[in-house]
């Protein structure tokens, strides 16, 4: 009963045009929810769509459980600061894995040039694997394997997440997305 007349009264004054709801009730992720879409209610469509999808990367972010104890209690300027802080969150992570899988991409190419420079260099003592056939593709692709990686680290977050999204499930760009 207590949730369905909370429920009404967010309905009722989220229909009176701005809210007057100022803080998130996190009693339940419900609730959280409501309380969330009522505070957002006088956005314009541009500003409301994007905190839809802010809300959404949130719920990504934490669990059911964690969702509304986490946000409980904040105005819209703390639920902001929560947003901007999970961004950043997710594209650290996001970073971090276009890394990793650079890495794991670079480490294979070099294990391939290292057999066939340790083969060639038994017959041949001069063997450069900068200029043979074999093995100069790869080191080239090794080279191209680690700019990427440096403009994955260095990368301003706001363009990374232009290009890359934030790799959370909320993204544009799926967690999926194939690295460049």
């Amino acid at each position: 009963m207590k949730k369905l007349v909370l429920a009404l009264s967010v309905v009722m004054l989220a229909a009176c045009g701005e809210s007057k709801i100022t803080k998130v009730d996190g009693t339940s992720v419900q609730t959280a929810d409501m309380t969330l879409k009522a505070m957002g209610k006088g956005l314009s469509e541009h500003d409301s769509v994007n905190y839809g999808v802010a809300i959404r990367m949130l719920h990504s972010r934490y669990d059911k459980a964690e969702f509304g104890k986490k946000l409980d209690g904040m105005n819209i300027d703390e639920v902001y600061k929560e947003i901007a802080d999970t961004k950043a969150h997710f594209i650290a992570l996001n970073r971090e894995r276009f890394v990793q899988i650079e890495q794991v991409h670079i480490d294979k190419l070099q294990q391939k040039v290292d057999r066939v420079t340790a083969l060639q260099r038994e017959t041949k003592p001069d063997f450069d694997p900068e200029t043979h056939v074999y093995t100069r593709l790869d080191i080239a692709s090794i080279r191209e394997a680690q700019r990427r990686q440096e403009l994955y680290r260095t990368q301003d977050a706001e363009e990374f997440y232009k290009e890359h999204g934030c790799g959370c499930e909320q993204s544009s760009v799926r967690p999926t997305a194939k690295v460049l």
